[in-house]
C-alpha cells in the first residue's frame, strides 16, 4: 500500500468511526444502527495495522498527523476529519495508536468512551486513565511515535533487509560502500524506498544542509543512484518515481543541491522529467530561477546552465519557459534595486542618519554586514552601525521595528557588548534602559553580572523583572544567590518570577526563604497574586527537593482536610502535589548537606547546557551517529525545558526546531517542548502587559507606571461572558490582554455588531471617567484575559501622584469612540442599495483558521447587497443563536437573475441578530469581499428572485 493508498485508507477510517461515535449519541446501546457502524470500523483498521503495522493518529499544533504524516489540504478539511481532530483536543489527547492485536471488542470499548461528553470522561479522571483502567489491546494513547522503519518496524515488510533507520544514516554519511545484495532488496520495497528518501532528505535539513560537498546531499544522491544500478525495467521506474516524488515534497534549496549532485546516468532514467511534473507552479519556478542564476553551480558539482537547459526541454519547461525568464528579469532588478537601497542606507546610517533602518530589510541585513566588517578588523566602523541601531531602538515609536532591532542586534553577536554597556547610564529612559539589559541577556556572559547586579533594586518594576530575567538567562554560579537575595525586597508580582527562577535552578539555599514566604504571602490583599505566588512556592518546594519542606506544604494541605483552609484550592492542589514529589525522594545528601533530588540525578533542565549550545550540538551529532535517536531526542528536549525556563524562547524554538531535524516523529516531547515554551510566555505576561501599551507607559513616570501596575487584578473572561453591559454603570477599565471582545448595540430585540477588538484594546473608559451608563455592550468572543482597574483608586492617586489620572485618561481619550462607531455602521448601512430575495441558502460556521467548524445549517434569504445579505433561521434556543454574532461564515447559494444565473459563495462575518417571532431570528451578515454591482442589477431585474441551495 502506497502513500497516497494508506492516507486515503487512513481517511476513510475517521470518516467511519465519527459516525460510528455519533450514532452511538443518537441511538441506543443495541440498536442496529449502532452495531452497523462500530462494525464498518474495525476492517479499515485491520488492513491499515497489516500494511504497515500499525496507524497513529496526532494532534500537533492544531493539526492531526496520520504516522507523522499531513493529509492532504482536500482530506485535512473534511467535516469528519475537523471532527476527529476536535474530539482530541477536547479530550487532551495527543495521539491515538492501533497496533496488532487489536480486536472488535476493544475497538467498541473506545468508541463507546470516546462518544461520552469530555466534561464526564474528565471528572472520572481523563481519557488515558480510563483508558489504561480498560486495558484494551492493540490500542495506545499518548506514546511516542516513529515513523522511521527500524528492525522492529520493517516487521513483515523485508524480514531480512537487516536495514534501520540508523544504517540509513550511516550510509548517507559514508563514503558509499554498501553491500549490493542488501541494496537489491531494499529496492524490492517501495515503500521502505519512500522511507529511506524521506529520511535523506531529512538529514539535509529544511534549507538543504550546510555542507555542499560532503555528507547527507551526496549520501542521498549516491544512494538513488546506487538503488538505479541495482535494479531494472519495472524496479527501477519505480525507484526512480519514488525518488521524485520525495523530491517533490521539499524546497527548491533542497532539490537543486540533490541535482547539482547528481550524476549524468541518474538524470538519464528521467527523474529530472518526473520531477517537473509533480511541482506545483511556484517551486517549479523557483527551481529553474536558482538554476538560472548560478546558485546551484556555485554550490554543488553540477553546472547550473546545463540543468537550466535540460529542465527547460521538459514538457513543463517549455510552458513555463517565457514566464521564467520575465520572473527572472524582474527578480534581478529587484535584487540590484535592493543592494542600491541598502549601499544608500549604510551611508546615511554612519552619518547618524537612522531613519533607513525603519526599512526592515535593511534591518535584516545589517548583522551579516557588522560581521563581515569585524572579520575584516574594521571594528570602529561597525560599532557605529551597532551605535546606529541602538538609536534607533531608543527613539522608535513602533513596537515591531523595536523587535526586529533587538534581534537584529543579538545576530551581531559580543561585538555589539561594549556598544550596549556603554549606554546604560543614571539618565538612561527607562524603556530604553530595560530594552539594554534585555540584550545584555540575550547575548551578555557571567562577566556582566556586577553591571546588573546594582539595578536588581531598582525602583521601577518594569527595570526589576528585566534584570532578573537577564541573570537567569545569562546563568554562572551567582545567579541563584543573586536571585535569592533579592526575594526580599522585591514587590509581589516580581516575586513569582524570581520563586519560578529558584525552583528551575534546583537552588536549595532557598528553600528555608520559600517556607517563611509560603506562609507570610497570606497577608498579600491582592488574590490573583498571592494565589499564584503561594502555587509557584509549592512547585518551586517539589524541584528544589528538599524533604524539610514537607512540615510548610503539610499545614497548607491539613486545611483541605479539615474545611478550614486558609489558602486558595489551586494552592492546595500544588501543595499536594509538592508532597507527593517529595515523599519519593530517597537520595543521600547532595554537596553541602543538601538532599538532592531525584530529578536531578539524572539530566537536570537547568544545566543541560551549561557546556554551551557547540557542545549541545556535538553530543547530539555524536547521539545520531551512532543510531540512539532517543537519547539525541531527551537530550535535546531538555535543553528545550531548560531554555525555557530561563525565558530564552528565541533559542528554546531553534532547539525545538532540531527536535524535528533529529527525529521528526517524536511527537511526544515536540508537543509537550511546544506546551513548555507557551506555558513559559503565559508566565511572562506581565511583560506582555507592558509591551502592549508602551505609549501609555511611557508617559509615566516610574512611581506611577508602579501605582498602575500594581493597582490592576488579573481576572478571566470565557466565551460570551459579558465584560460590559449596555444600560449600566461600570466602575472598572479592562486592559485586554489576550483574547478577542465583540462590541454589540442592542436596539430592541436587534443586536449589531460595531467591531471587533483584540489584545491591546482598553474597554470601559467611558464610565470610568465619567458618570454614565454603558452605551454598547462588550462580549468575550473567546476566553478573554484582561488587567481589571477599579475606580476605588482614584482618590489615592490625587492624593499621591495628581497627574496619573489625567495622563490615563488622555491616552484613553486618544481611543475608538462608542458614537464613531455608531456613526460609521449607519454611512456602511445607507451607502449599499439592498434588493429583496428569496430562497433557501447553505451556511457553515468557520474557525478563526477559515475552517469549517461542525455541521452546515439552512437559512431563508431575505435581502441582498454588494456588501452583505440578511436571512432567517429559526431555534428554540437563543443563546445558541446570540453565540453567532461575530462568528465566520461561508454562505453559498445560487440566483437567478435577468441574463444569467449567478453563484454566490462568499465568506462573511455575522453583524446583527434580529429576534422576529415564534422562535425565528434575522441575521445579518457584512461579506469579506463585495459583490460585483452588476450582480446585483441582474438579480433585481429578474421578475422572480427565487433561487436554490447548492
Amino acid at each position: 500500500m502506497n502513500d497516497s493508498a494508506y492516507l486515503q485508507k487512513a481517511v476513510d477510517a475517521l470518516i467511519a468511526t465519527i459516525t460510528a461515535i455519533r450514532n452511538i449519541r443518537l441511538y441506543p446501546a443495541g440498536s442496529a444502527m449502532v452495531a452497523g457502524s462500530v462494525a464498518k470500523v474495525h476492517p479499515i483498521l485491520a488492513d491499515l495495522i497489516k500494511a504497515q503495522g500499525g496507524i497513529t493518529y496526532a494532534e500537533s499544533e492544531k493539526t492531526l498527523l496520520v504516522s507523522g504524516r499531513s493529509l492532504p489540504e482536500k482530506d485535512a478539511k473534511k467535516t469528519q476529519v475537523v471532527a476527529f481532530l476536535d474530539l482530541m483536543m477536547d479530550l487532551g489527547l495527543k495521539s491515538l495508536d492501533f497496533e496488532p492485536g487489536l480486536d472488535p471488542k476493544s475497538l467498541e470499548t473506545l468508541l463507546v468512551l470516546l462518544s461520552r461528553k469530555p466534561s464526564e470522561i474528565e471528572a472520572e479522571g481523563g481519557v488515558q486513565a480510563l483508558l489504561a483502567a480498560a486495558s484494551l489491546p492493540g490500542i495506545r494513547v499518548d506514546q511516542k511515535v516513529y515513523v522511521s522503519m527500524g528492525q522492529k518496524e520493517i516487521g513483515a515488510a523485508a524480514p531480512a533487509m537487516g536495514l534501520s533507520e540508523a544504517d540509513i544514516v550511516r550510509y548517507l554519511k559514508s563514503d558509499g560502500t554498501e553491500d549490493v545484495n542488501r541494496m537489491r532488496q531494499l529496492a524490492a520495497n517501495p515503500e521502505w524506498v519512500s522511507r529511506v528518501f524521506r529520511t535523506g532528505l531529512a538529514q539535509m535539513g529544511p534549507s538543504g544542509g550546510n555542507d555542499s560537498d560532503s555528507g547527507p546531499t551526496k549520501g542521498l544522491v549516491r544512494l538513488m543512484d546506487g538503488l538505479a544500478g541495482v535494479a531494472e525495467g519495472a524496479d527501477q521506474d519505480r525507484i526512480v518515481n519514488e525518488a521524485a516524488q520525495s523530491l517533490a515534497l521539499v524546497d527548491a534549496k533542497q532539490i537543486g543541491k540533490v541535482l547539482a549532485h547528481a550524476p549524468d546516468a541518474l538524470m538519464d532514467t528521467g527523474l529530472l522529467e518526473r520531477l517537473a511534473d509533480r511541482l506545483d507552479d511556484d517551486k517549479f519556478e523557483g527551481l529553474a530561477i536558482r538554476m538560472k542564476r548560478g546558485m546551484v553551480a556555485g554550490e554543488g558539482a553540477g553546472p547550473a546552465d546545463t540543468l537550466y537547459d535540460r529542465l527547460m526541454e521538459t514538457a513543463r519547461g517549455q510552458g513555463a519557459k517565457a514566464r521564467i525568464e520575465t520572473r527572472f528579469h524582474e527578480e534581478t532588478r529587484q535584487r540590484k534595486d535592493q543592494m542600491a537601497r541598502f549601499k544608500i542606507a549604510m551611508e546615511r546610517l554612519l552619518k547618524g542618519q537612522t531613519e533607513a533602518l525603519a526599512d526592515p530589510e535593511v534591518v535584516e541585513a545589517l548583522p551579516a554586514t557588522v560581521n563581515r566588517l569585524l572579520r575584516k578588523g574594521k571594528t570602529q566602523t561597525a560599532e557605529t552601525l551597532i551605535q546606529g541601531l541602538l538609536g534607533r531602538l531608543l527613539t522608535s515609536p513602533e513596537r515591531k521595528e523595536r523587535t526586529r532591532i533587538i534581534e537584529a542586534v543579538v545576530d551581531t553577536g559580543p561585538a555589539a557588548l561594549p556598544v550596549i554597556t556603554r549606554q546604560i547610564t543614571p539618565d538612561t529612559p527607562w524603556y530604553y534602559l530595560r530594552n539594554l539589559i534585555l540584550l545584555i541577556g540575550r547575548i551578555g556572559t557571567v562577566e556582566h553580572l556586577p553591571l546588573l547586579e546594582p539595578l536588581l533594586t531598582h525602583n521601577d518594576f518594569r527595570i526589576q523583572r528585566e534584570v532578573f530575567n537577564a541573570v537567569y538567562q545569562i546563568g554562572g554560579e551567582r545567579r541563584g544567590d543573586l536571585l535569592l537575595k533579592s526575594l526580599d525586597q522585591a514587590q509581589d508580582p516580581t516575586k513569582i518570577l524570581i520563586v519560578s527562577m529558584l525552583g528551575n535552578l534546583r537552588h536549595h539555599p532557598a528553600r528555608p526563604a520559600l517556607t517563611e514566604l509560603l506562609h507570610s504571602s497570606t497577608s498579600i490583599s491582592r488574590a490573583p497574586v498571592r494565589d499564584r505566588l503561594q502555587e509557584r512556592i509549592c512547585a518551586a518546594l517539589a524541584l528544589i527537593g528538599d524533604a524539610k519542606a514537607l512540615p510548610a506544604l503539610l499545614n497548607v494541605t491539613q486545611g483541605t482536610k479539615e474545611k478550614t483552609q486558609a489558602f486558595a484550592p489551586s494552592v492546595c492542589e500544588a501543595a499536594e502535589k509538592a508532597v507527593a514529589a517529595l515523599g519519593k525522594i530517597e537520595s543521600p545528601p547532595g554537596p553541602g548537606g543538601h538532599d538532592m533530588p531525584a530529578t536531578e540525578k539524572a539530566a537536570p533542565a537547568a544545566t543541560v547546557e551549561t557546556a554551551g549550545p557547540r557542545s549541545l550540538d556535538a553530543r547530539v551529532d555524536d547521539y545520531v551517529q551512532a543510531g540512539d535517536t532517543d537519547a539525541a531526542v531527551k537530550l535535546i528536549f531538555n535543553a528545550i525545558e531548560a531554555a525555557a525556563r530561563r525565558k530564552d524562547f528565541a533559542r528554546a524554538e531553534a532547539l525545538r526546531e532540531r527536535l524535528f531535524d533529529v527525529d521528526a516523529m517524536a511527537l511526544t516531547e515536540i508537543i509537550k517542548a511546544g506546551e513548555i515554551i507557551e506555558s513559559e510566555k503565559s508566565d511572562a505576561l506581565d511583560q506582555d502587559h507592558l509591551d502592549l501599551w508602551p505609549e501609555l507607559y511611557e508617559t509615566l513616570t516610574a512611581e506611577e507606571a508602579n501605582a498602575l501596575f500594581f493597582a490592576m487584578t488579573e481576572q478571566v473572561f470565557e466565551t460570551n461572558d459579558t465584560i460590559l453591559e449596555q444600560g449600566k454603570e461600570y466602575n472598572r477599565l479592562c486592559f485586554i490582554n489576550e483574547g478577542q471582545v465583540k462590541a454589540v448595540f442592542r436596539q430592541g430585540d436587534r443586536e449589531q455588531l460595531l467591531t471587533t477588538v483584540e489584545k491591546g484594546a482598553i474597554v470601559g473608559h467611558r464610565t470610568f471617567f465619567s458618570p454614565s451608563v454603558c452605551t454598547i455592550s462588550m462580549i468575550a468572543l473567546s476566553r478573554v484575559n484582561a488587567s481589571v482597574l477599579d475606580r476605588s483608586v482614584l482618590p489615592e492617586w490625587k492624593q499621591h501622584m495628581p497627574a496619573l489620572e489625567s495622563k490615563l485618561s488622555n491616552y484613553c481619550l486618544k481611543l475608538l469612540k462608542t458614537e464613531d462607531l455608531l456613526k460609521k455602521k449607519g454611512v456602511d448601512r445607507r451607502e449599499q442599495k439592498r434588493i429583496n430575495i428569496q430562497g433557501k441558502t447553505r451556511i457553515q460556521l468557520l474557525s478563526p483558521a477559515g475552517k469549517p467548524a461542525g455541521k452546515p445549517f439552512r437559512g431563508e434569504l431575505s435581502d441582498l447587497s454588494v456588501g452583505g445579505l440578511a436571512f432567517f433561521i429559526r431555534s428554540s434556543k437563543e443563546e445558541t443563536i446570540r453565540l453567532l454574532l461575530g462568528r465566520r461564515i461561508n454562505i453559498a447559494f445560487k440566483i437567478q437573475g435577468k441574463s444569467a444565473s449567478h453563484g454566490i459563495d462568499q465568506n462573511a462575518t455575522v453583524i446583527g441578530i434580529h429576534y422576529l417571532q415564534q422562535n425565528e431570528y434575522a441575521l445579518h451578515v457584512r461579506f469579506e469581499a463585495v459583490l460585483d454591482d452588476r450582480i446585483i442589477e441582474d438579480i433585481d431585474r429578474c421578475e422572480e428572485k427565487g433561487n436554490y441551495a447548492p
